[in-house]
């Protein structure tokens, strides 16, 4: 599309110019060239001209007008390049965080759920996790509804514990980066309170089946 226009636009300029010169050759012949030794005539025949000056001028405009559109297109284009970039090492950065789970079944066990308690290792992997996802978040890659979805999920085991020791500090944490990171850590806190409520009403409700009766 901008090869077109490009075409376009040089044609547009050579048909301006041949029709400058042959409106030259015409003046020039109905007046016998006249111009050339007469200072009459050049006058003449620079007030007839005096049209394609200001064509000119219009098409110099329109050709600064056109310059500045291309450089906009290829700054978009630039920026939307960067962007796909930083998506693709984002979601490198999901396979590698995979990875690190099949190649360590300590790791593996933030993934699964497990209620064993969690050690220094899986809290540093966890975080890495959640600052994954408030990454994906953040940028756009990782809608409202698919972070619910993936918190619903994974919200267990060892994520309850890492955000019940750590809620406060990241809390203080997104506040000072912004309003994007506050809502991730909203969201988070939602899903572990809903977690938590869920958890207790299980263990209420073992409780009361196993009591004996009066």
């Amino acid at each position: 599309m901008r090869s077109k226009s490009s075409f376009w636009f040089a044609g547009l300029f050579a048909a301006l110019i041949a029709l400058f010169i042959a409106h030259l050759i015409v003046l020039g012949a109905g007046s016998r060239f006249s111009f050339i030794s007469d200072v009459e005539h050049a006058k003449d025949i620079s007030s007839a001209l005096g049209l394609f000056g200001a064509l000119f001028s219009g098409f110099a405009a329109f050709g600064l007008l056109y310059t500045i559109d291309l450089q906009r297109n290829a700054l978009a284009l630039q920026s939307k390049e960067i962007e796909q970039g930083s998506a693709m090492q984002i979601r490198m950065l999901h396979l590698e965080l995979l990875k690190l789970s099949i190649e360590d079944p300590d790791l593996e066990k933030v993934w699964s759920g497990s209620e064993m308690p969690m050690t220094g290792k899986q809290s540093m992997y966890t975080n890495l996790i959640l600052s994954h996802w408030e990454t994906q978040y953040t940028s756009g890659l990782l809608s409202k509804q698919q972070l619910e979805n993936l918190l619903t999920e994974r919200m267990q085991g060892i994520l309850v514990q890492f955000w019940e020791k750590h809620r406060a500090s990241r809390k203080l944490h997104a506040a000072a980066a912004g309003n994007d990171h506050f809502a991730f850590h909203n969201l988070v806190d939602a899903a572990f309170e809903s977690r938590t409520r869920s958890h207790k009403a299980d263990s209420l409700g073992g409780e009361s089946a196993i009591q004996p009766p009066d």
